[in-house]
């Protein structure tokens, strides 16, 4: 599968490249009341405020991102069906969901095919957006869900904009 191989606090993560939309410089987040532990604010990109997510605090479950000439923020988005995680989001079982939120990271290493063979499944007491451990190049590498992330937490989640789609397709009419 094509990811993006992402290191925070020393470990690499894979991020399936097709979630990944854009890749940024490292910024200060605006801080948010009520937030989870591991959103550190909201940031601006191109006039939309996205959750900011510290890789280090969600993936490791301590310290953070530091600002760094090499430190970047992925913004990741995709659609959440009904398949990847199982059970649907709180809201109307028919309402398309979408994720979109930002993810800080130490570097951005690579951007690869990772082998799915000779991959083993992280264990039971692993958080569901943590998957199986792989290899790329001899290194170990664990894969990152950003989906089953934001199953869990409905504050990195917003209605599919319907309106954009019909939109688009009245351009091309």
């Amino acid at each position: 599968m094509r990811s993006f191989v992402v290191v925070v606090g020393g470990y690499r993560f894979a991020i399936e490249s097709s979630i990944v939309k854009s890749v940024h410089p490292l910024v200060r987040a605006q801080p948010v009341q009520a937030a989870p532990p591991f959103v550190t604010g909201v940031i601006d990109v191109h006039g939309s405020l996205l959750p900011l997510v510290d890789g280090a605090r969600l993936l490791l479950g301590t310290g953070s991102v530091a600002p760094t000439l090499g430190a970047r923020v992925l913004v990741m988005e995709s659609s959440l069906g009904s398949g990847e995680g199982g059970a649907e989001m709180a809201g109307s079982p028919t309402e398309a969901r979408v994720f979109r939120f930002a993810m800080s990271v130490d570097a951005l290493e690579d951007d690869a095919v990772v082998p799915e063979a000779g991959r083993w499944e992280s264990g039971p007491g692993a958080a569901a957006w943590i998957g199986a451990v792989e290899r790329l190049d001899g290194q170990a590498l664990q894969r990152f869900h950003p989906a089953m992330l934001a199953r869990a937490h409905a504050q990195l989640t917003a209605p599919a904009p319907h309106a954009t789609s019909e939109l688009a397709r009245s351009r091309t009419a």
